[in-house]
């Protein structure tokens, strides 16, 4: 398979489910984890989809939309949502890419 038919898989599963691993995104196109990951990789670098840290051990990754948003992470069950916070109020000495909230979620309280 070459590395366009791998972005062209890619793009089509992030577009049908919101966030992803390598290794679920691995298990539906196929190849080994170093192509998977490249792919990946350079579809980051061409601003095509994002990747999001939700912890030291785990990275996930999720097609860019207009709809701009950040993420809830549960900490008891590891779900990952999608919620919009108003940046207007924070401050930084820095430029925010992402905001990445963590508590528990309704499910698990």
């Amino acid at each position: 398979m070459r590395n366009s038919s791998y972005k062209n898989n890619i793009l089509e599963m992030l577009s049908k489910k919101h966030l992803l691993s390598v290794a679920e995104i691995r298990e539906e196109v196929g190849g080994d984890f170093s192509t998977v990951f490249r792919n990946l990789e350079a579809l980051v670098k061409e601003g095509i989809i994002k990747k999001v840290v939700v912890s030291k051990d785990s990275v996930m990754y999720e097609k860019k939309s207009k709809d701009a948003h950040d993420h809830f992470v549960c900490d008891d069950c590891g779900t990952v949502e999608e919620i919009k916070i108003n940046r207007k109020g924070i401050k930084s000495k820095g430029s925010i890419k992402d905001i990445l909230v963590r508590g528990v979620c309704t499910s698990c309280v």
